[in-house]
């Protein structure tokens, strides 16, 4: 197995990644894995991707359904949005959420929604106005909030110290509740 950096990584084909009997792997120096968050998401809504029969227009209607009939103000969380999974898409790239998508869903109730990778987390305006981070807000060391080319917030935010915020508001309760695939499936 060869190995090389991620930023390298962007830059290959499927045929330089796989070459006769080598697997080229990305971030086989950093590698690791999420071991407890696995635990801790199993008492929110999962948003499987494909190879579980899940589109995007899925995701975004599952979470439709779990917003409808909440309060201004609660909380809602998702886990396992994989947009590398739901395909490029030509003139748009990797489909994506934030606050373009997710306003449209609820600019009263609070979405969270932690990417499959654990690396990223995406939000409504809603929820970032909660938790009062703007785009002056900076964001923690070794992550980010990121922004467009006008210097506005997307709700796209990078690596796990960027979500800690949001994720302060997940339900204290969790002990007791059912996982996923039973009800309830959703912290509020």
């Amino acid at each position: 197995m060869k190995s090389c950096n991620n930023t390298a990584w962007k830059f290959l084909s499927e045929a330089d990644v796989f070459s006769g009997s080598e697997l080229l792997a990305g971030g086989v120096e950093r590698s690791h894995a999420h071991a407890l968050s696995g635990v801790q998401n199993a008492y929110i809504v999962d948003l499987r991707s494909p190879g579980h029969g899940v589109t995007y227009e899925e995701v975004l209607t599952t979470i439709k359904e779990h917003v409808r009939g909440k309060s201004a103000g609660d909380w809602v969380f998702f886990v396992n949005f994989a947009p590398s999974l739901l395909g490029f898409v030509p003139g748009v790239g990797l489909r994506r959420l934030g606050f373009e998508q997710l306003d449209r869903i609820s600019t009263t109730v609070n979405i969270v929604v932690e990417s499959a990778s654990g690396h990223g987390a995406y939000a409504n305006s809603t929820a970032f106005a909660s938790v009062g981070v703007t785009a002056a807000t900076p964001a923690p060391p070794n992550s980010s909030y990121e922004v467009d080319a006008d210097g506005e917030l997307t709700g796209v935010m990078l690596e796990p110290p960027s979500f800690g915020p949001f994720l302060k508001h997940k339900p204290k309760d969790m002990v007791g509740r059912a996982p996923y695939g039973s009800s309830p499936t959703v912290l509020v």
